[in-house]
C-alpha cells in the first residue's frame, strides 16, 4: 500500500491573514507542530499576507522542510510575468528559504507572450540548483497547450468533488498537483446558507447573493451521494486518486490540523459513488453555469 502522507502538502495561505485574521504566535504554533509530526511540505507564497507567510517560513530554515512557493506577482501583488521582476521574487525567496523544492508560475492567463523566455529561465534556475523542480499553478479554467504544459515538472490545478479540471484523467509526464481540496471552506461540512465572511475574508466579495444559492444547491446535490461528510468524502476522493500525486491542504488551527493528520485513514470511495458524481458534473454542471462555480 502507497505511503498516502507523501501525499500531503500543507497551504499556508490561511495563516496569512488573507483569509481572516490569524495570530502570528500560533501561526508558529502550528507549523512547529505540522513539522513534528512529519509534515514537511509546505505551499506558500510571496503574495500570502504581503510577505507576511515567508518571514514565518524564514524561521524554520533550519528544519529539514520543502518549501514550494510562486512567481508571477510584484511586491504590490499585481501581475508580472517580466524576467525582472521574476528574478526579484525568487531570490528573495532564495534569501529567506535557501534552496526552493518547487516554484510555481501564479496563475498566468494571457499574460506571458514569450513563454520560451520564461521557461529557459526557470530551467537556469534549475541548473544553478536555485530550485529543484519547475512547477505552474493554473489560473482558474484557464489550460494551456500540452506544448507547454510538458515543460514542467509539476502542475497545480484546482480539483475536488465540485470540480474534477480537465487534466485529471489524462497521461502526462508531469506530476499533478490539487489544490483548494475544499473549496476555500464550502466543502468543510460547516458551509451553509446562513455563512457570512468578513471584509478582510477575499470571499466576501463574491460568496454571495445568487452564486452562493446555487452553489448551496450543489452541495444539496452531493451530500445525497455522500452523506453530509462532505469534507471527508473530497478528501478521500483526491487521496485515493491515482491520477493525483500531491493535494494542498490549507489549515488555519489545530483542530484542522488534527483532522489534516487523520485523512490517511478515509477509505476509498466506492465506484457507485465515484459513477454519480461523474453522472451530477455531466448533467448539472454544465459550462454555462460554470462561471457560479466557488
Amino acid at each position: 500500500m502507497k505511503d498516502l502522507k507523501k501525499k500531503i502538502v500543507l497551504g499556508t495561505w490561511s495563516l496569512s491573514g488573507d483569509l481572516g485574521p490569524v495570530k502570528t504566535k500560533n501561526t508558529y504554533e502550528l507549523i512547529d507542530y505540522s513539522i513534528k509530526k512529519g509534515l514537511k511540505e509546505f505551499d506558500i507564497a510571496p503574495t500570502y499576507g504581503f510577505g507576511k507567510i515567508d518571514k514565518i517560513f524564514s524561521k524554520f530554515r533550519s528544519e529539514k522542510i520543502r518549501i514550494n512557493t510562486k512567481i508571477g506577482y510584484d511586491s504590490e501583488r499585481k501581475k508580472n510575468f517580466s524576467i525582472k521582476v521574476l528574478r526579484k521574487s525568487i531570490y528573495t525567496s532564495y534569501d529567506y528559504h535557501g534552496k526552493l523544492n518547487t516554484v510555481f508560475l501564479h496563475n498566468p492567463r494571457n499574460e506571458i507572450n514569450d513563454w520560451n523566455k520564461i521557461i529557459n529561465f526557470m530551467k537556469n534556475l534549475k541548473e544553478k540548483k536555485v530550485i529543484k523542480y519547475m512547477g505552474i499553478s493554473l489560473a482558474r479554467d484557464y489550460y494551456l497547450e500540452s506544448s507547454i504544459l510538458k515543460e514542467f515538472d509539476i502542475i497545480q490545478d484546482e480539483i475536488n468533488i465540485l470540480r474534477s479540471g480537465s487534466l485529471l484523467n489524462k497521461k502526462n509526464n508531469f506530476k499533478l498537483m490539487a489544490r483548494s481540496p475544499l473549496a476555500t471552506g464550502i466543502l468543510s461540512n460547516k458551509f451553509n446558507i446562513n455563512s457570512k465572511f468578513s471584509k478582510q475574508d477575499y470571499r466576501y466579495s463574491w460568496l454571495r447573493g445568487k452564486r452562493k444559492k446555487i452553489i448551496i444547491s450543489q452541495l444539496d446535490d452531493l451530500k445525497k451521494i455522500f452523506g453530509k461528510n462532505i469534507m471527508n468524502a473530497s478528501y478521500s476522493y483526491l487521496l485515493h486518486n491515482n491520477n493525483i500525486d500531491q493535494i494542498i491542504f490549507g489549515f488555519k488551527d489545530f483542530l484542522q490540523l488534527e483532522n489534516i493528520f487523520k485523512i490517511t485513514s478515509l477509505k476509498k470511495l466506492s465506484k457507485k459513488k465515484i459513477n454519480l458524481l461523474r453522472a451530477l458534473e455531466i448533467k448539472k454542471y454544465s459550462s454555462k453555469n460554470k462561471k457560479l462555480f466557488y
